[in-house]
């Protein structure tokens, strides 16, 4: 992690001496500035995020007490150093007082100011660790209840969501998670979740994406991202993500992302929106597809379900008579059975086992027509093995029984 330093002395040699003489970038300081008064420091401030002040006491206009007094009650997160050529107590005792971190006396001794830097970094790296945590614990809180209407404690509805300004919400799902778990135990499955977990919340923080996950589902994931402006999740850090998942545990992960939310309380509807896109993009064996692409896949998805469709119609025409399954066609399709069913009556407007009777019921009126088969006869032939169940979806079909459907036809059967 960088900090941000500023310096501030009156005498330009010693601020670029601070500046240039010590390679901060060593100890992963990046200067941000110099200023040569306190009101400077103050402007500088203003435009400027500085985690550590290094400042001088006396300077003219604004000294070094004054800003850190304004320091330490406009930005308290903020760490001062204050640097004198003045060896009194008072001053010191004053500036520790205020809440200065250190006080050093001129000529800086480098070694010492490094050590003293390194000592506070890793304050200020603790402290933005705890604030980081305390975030994303409200923002769980939160996000379990706008989606899931968990309860929420009364000192948590005051808390606010400072982080949750722009978001998108990607679901992931495991493919065939109860067979591939089958023969796991507790303990392994319980490993298998949380490297999951872990493997995507590491892809998004190596992009600087702060995140939470929270499984909704045995097989299903979701994690939040918090974007900024200058962020971008794309199809390469995701299929990135799937391939190490399934190098390390031999699962296919498949993703679906949603468009850029900038409002919270409307993640159950955006959550809803994204999960039906993963059920699309899992049917037609999509591994990422992001919710902005989805007019252009709408439209290959609508070619590709007409073509398996037919090609099912046709399959059930040919083998009408034979135990015909709506699960053994989507697996010729390499589809799943439920998204077959759903694509299924999207295409024809009737179930699968709807559609499939209507063939049978068909195919035995033209039979009690045109031969003098005995109707349990033909209610084997065109697939049913129980006549009593035959005779009730006939009836339901035409509106008669299949003997009194012969009778009235009047047909001279020889």
């Amino acid at each position: 992690m960088i900090l941000k330093m500023l310096i501030v002395d009156d005498e330009p040699i010693i601020c670029k001496g601070l500046h240039t003489t010590i390679d901060w970038r060593d100890i992963d300081i990046e200067v941000v500035g110099t200023a040569h008064d306190g009101n400077e420091a103050v402007t500088l401030m203003k435009d400027q995020h500085v985690d550590i002040i290094l400042t001088d006491v006396c300077m003219p206009e604004m000294d070094g007490l004054a800003l850190s007094e304004h320091i330490i009650t406009e930005y308290p997160k903020a760490k001062i150093i204050m640097i004198s050529g003045f060896d009194e107590f008072k001053y010191a005792r004053q500036a520790l007082r205020l809440g200065v971190e250190d006080y050093l006396l001129k000529p800086v001794n480098i070694d010492e100011l490094l050590t003293l830097v390194k000592n506070i970094k890793k304050v200020i790296i603790e402290d933005k660790k705890e604030e980081i945590q305390k975030e994303k614990m409200i923002t769980s809180q939160w996000v379990l209840h706008y989606l899931f209407n968990a309860p929420l404690s009364l000192e948590m509805k005051h808390k606010s969501l400072t982080n949750a300004q722009h978001y998108r919400i990607v679901v992931s799902v495991m493919k065939d998670y109860d067979q591939k778990m089958r023969h796991y135990s507790t303990k392994e499955i319980a490993h298998v979740r949380e490297e999951w977990k872990e493997q995507i919340s590491h892809h998004l923080l190596k992009r600087d994406v702060e995140n939470i996950s929270v499984f909704s589902q045995d097989d299903e994931l979701i994690t939040i991202c918090f974007e900024k402006n200058d962020q971008k999740l794309d199809d390469i850090l995701f299929k990135e993500l799937s391939d190490n998942i399934h190098h390390t545990l031999a699962f296919t992960i498949h993703f679906a992302i949603s468009t850029l939310q900038n409002n919270l309380s409307n993640i159950s509807s955006v959550y809803k929106d994204t999960s039906a896109l993963m059920s699309e993009s899992r049917g037609i064996g999509k591994t990422v597809l992001f919710l902005d692409q989805h007019s252009d896949f709408e439209n290959e998805v609508t070619h590709q379900h007409h073509w398996i469709i037919e090609n099912a119609k046709k399959y059930i025409q040919e083998h009408f008579n034979k135990d015909v399954k709506a699960s053994e066609l989507a697996e010729k399709h390499f589809i799943t059975p439920n998204y077959f069913s759903v694509i299924f009556k999207q295409e024809t407007g009737v179930s699968f086992s709807e559609y499939l009777n209507s063939i049978r019921i068909e195919k035995a009126s033209e039979l009690l027509l045109s031969t003098a088969n005995k109707v349990f006869e033909i209610a084997e032939y065109v697939g049913y093995k129980e006549y009593k169940y035959f005779v009730q979806i006939f009836k339901r079909h035409t509106g008669v029984t299949p003997t009194y459907y012969r009778k009235i036809n009047k047909v001279n059967i020889k």
